[in-house]
């Protein structure tokens, strides 16, 4: 318990908020990259025609879809369930949510430990 309460975990609230927060900044890591080089010209002219939109990840979703379920996965408390929204989101996207993952994994970890310990100590009351 010494080396979790150390590191300390983000409440659920604080996750939520963070996510919310990387949301935008992961759609952009999820914009493919314009031409350079030789062909930057190709960008510069499309920029003004075409919109760039946010790749899909697994299954077809985007990571903003994805964010959205998790957020509402949060609201409703459901921690172990948006982790594994998040968990799918990989490449440039899953990388600006590593540090998140890992924070709601801690959180994850030390919830599952606080109801182990409660159910243990619980039963140790009722078997005495």
């Amino acid at each position: 318990l010494r080396r979790i309460a150390d590191d300390g975990a983000p409440t659920l609230d604080a996750l939520k908020l963070n996510l919310s927060q990387l949301k935008d900044e992961v759609a952009q890591a999820g914009i493919p990259a314009q031409p350079s080089g030789e062909w930057a010209w190709l960008g510069d002219l499309l920029s003004g025609v075409v919109s760039m939109r946010e790749e899909g990840t697994a299954s077809g979703e985007t990571a903003s879809r994805r964010i959205d379920v998790a957020l509402e996965l949060l609201e409703g408390r459901d921690l172990t369930a948006a982790i594994r929204e998040i968990r799918v989101i990989e490449g440039p996207q899953g990388e600006v949510l590593a540090d998140w993952l890992a924070s709601a994994q801690r959180r994850h970890q030390i919830d599952q430990l606080m109801t182990r310990l409660r159910r243990d100590v619980l039963d140790g009351e009722a078997s005495e």
